[in-house]
């Protein structure tokens, strides 16, 4: 059976969707848990015997985050409208993030405890929601912002 575009057409309608995202993606940022490393570390030193303040070890915490693109909804009714039928309707400071590839799996992949959009804070209340157009697949989170 013959399908209705050619494979041109599926390149060109891919390329047009993907220029799509990044005309209208802003930058957010992924904040992972922070790298522990422990310093000073007294092997010998025997809990209970002898001085306290010459067995604490000194804990340092790196930040670890990501930059990627996404397009951010912020859900107006109108658009809130075309979610409720997959159950997927935004609640009061809620929004949707669509992604690409290289941010669905930097969010799932450890523990994600922050994602910064326009300047707030939101934590990651949804489990990923593929969305495949032709050649192009974009993922979907909701986020809650923290109080």
């Amino acid at each position: 059976m013959a399908g209705l575009l050619t494979s041109t057409d599926i390149s060109n309608f891919s390329e047009i969707f993907a220029d799509h995202f990044s005309t209208f993606a802003r930058t957010i940022t992924v904040h992972k848990e922070p790298l522990k490393t422990y310093s000073n570390v007294n092997a010998n030193a025997y809990e209970g015997y002898g001085p306290e303040e010459n067995n604490q070890a000194t804990v340092t915490y790196t930040a670890i985050s990501g930059n990627f693109n996404a397009i951010i909804n912020y859900g107006s009714i109108e658009q809130n409208e075309l979610f409720i039928a997959a159950n997927r309707k935004l609640e009061k400071d809620q929004v949707r993030i669509k992604v690409q590839k290289d941010c669905r799996d930097y969010i799932l992949n450890g523990k994600t405890e922050l994602v910064t959009v326009d300047n707030n804070y939101y934590n990651v209340v949804s489990s990923d929601a593929v969305q495949t157009f032709l050649n192009n697949q974009y993922y979907y989170f909701t986020l809650q912002k923290t109080n």
